[in-house]
């Protein structure tokens, strides 16, 4: 059974090789500050969705999300758009347990090496974010780092507890590249590196996981650079 599971694993690992997912990240010249700016810019950004369910034994439920992004050279702009049969935002606290909550999520790695950092925020824009070595050690994002990424959830940021019943919701995460704070980066002009974006909801109505590029690992874990699809900065 064991020497089975594996052999599924290789397979779909070579089949994702052979169809690696891939991104070009547009620069637009935008004031991040002027936010109805910011959002004509998004306008002309085509959504990509995050819709593999990687487990679909396990977790056969996924609600619709996809995102919007683009840089301006200093900050990277996010926009995510859920859909949802129930919400659900706990965590009150930079640093928190979001991904219990209704929750998305944007894994970067700056070499597409075994090193990254994991931006996770809830619904209301409670935010969890390190950085890891895979068999390494895990860094911590502190108040600064926190302070330095701006959130505009379409919810009221207050927390709350699990809702029952459809809803729609958007958040906007403005990201500066200095807060990769384990590196030396100042700008994501150019930049060629490894990403993942993820939906999830441990503790919604329905556990799910969704991610943008898919993962052939045997159970849920978005903690896996391995597969990150191909992205550049303009």
């Amino acid at each position: 059974m064991k020497l089975a599971k594996l052999i599924t694993t290789v397979l779909a690992f070579c089949s994702i090789a052979l169809n690696i997912y891939s991104m070009d990240i547009r620069k637009i010249k935008v004031d991040v500050q002027d936010l109805p700016s910011v959002e004509k810019a998004l306008e002309s950004i085509e959504a990509v969705k995050i819709s593999n369910n990687n487990w679909p034994s396990q977790h056969p439920y996924s609600p619709e999300v996809c995102f919007k992004v683009f840089h301006n050279g200093e900050y990277m702009v996010i926009k995510y758009f859920v859909t949802e049969e129930s919400t659900r935002a706990e965590a009150s606290e930079d640093g928190g347990k979001v991904w219990l909550d209704s929750c998305v999520e944007c894994f970067i790695s700056p070499e597409s090496d075994n090193k990254y950092y994991n931006i996770e925020a809830n619904c209301i824009g409670i935010l969890h974010m390190s950085h890891r070595v895979i068999g390494g050690d895990v860094i911590y994002a502190e108040e600064d780092t926190y302070s330095m990424i701006k959130r505009y959830p379409s919810m009221k940021a207050e927390p709350f507890q699990l809702r029952d019943g459809e809803r729609s919701w958007e958040l906007m995460l403005i990201i500066p590249a200095k807060a990769l704070f384990k590196d030396s980066i100042t700008s994501w002009d150019g930049l060629d590196c490894a990403m993942n974006f993820y939906k999830c909801g441990d503790q919604t109505k329905r556990a799910h996981y969704l991610s943008w590029s898919p993962i052939a690992l045997p159970n849920p874990m978005f903690h896996a650079p391995q597969f990150f699809g191909k992205v550049h900065f303009e």
